[in-house]
């Protein structure tokens, strides 16, 4: 990491349900584009809202999205 890169592959995607109760939808995403900041440094970002989802629903509905962006080049 001394060339100030965090990685070629390096990759984080935040998911959140439009009905989650635990915490404000609108966080995570303000989160998502603050660590989009971090792109010039090799780290890529991805939210995704999920409509008519709650806290237990999204892991289900967010693993396919997700195993895609991790396997994607960009």
């Amino acid at each position: 990491m001394a060339s100030g890169k965090v990685g070629r592959t390096s990759r984080l995607m935040v998911v959140v349900g439009d009905r989650d109760t635990d915490d404000d939808p609108y966080m995570a995403e303000a989160f998502a584009r603050r660590m989009d900041l971090l792109s010039v440094y090799g780290l890529r970002t991805r939210f995704r809202r999920y409509e008519g989802e709650g806290h237990m629903t999204v892991p289900a509905r967010s693993v396919t999205d997700t195993l895609r962006f991790v396997a994607s080049a960009h």
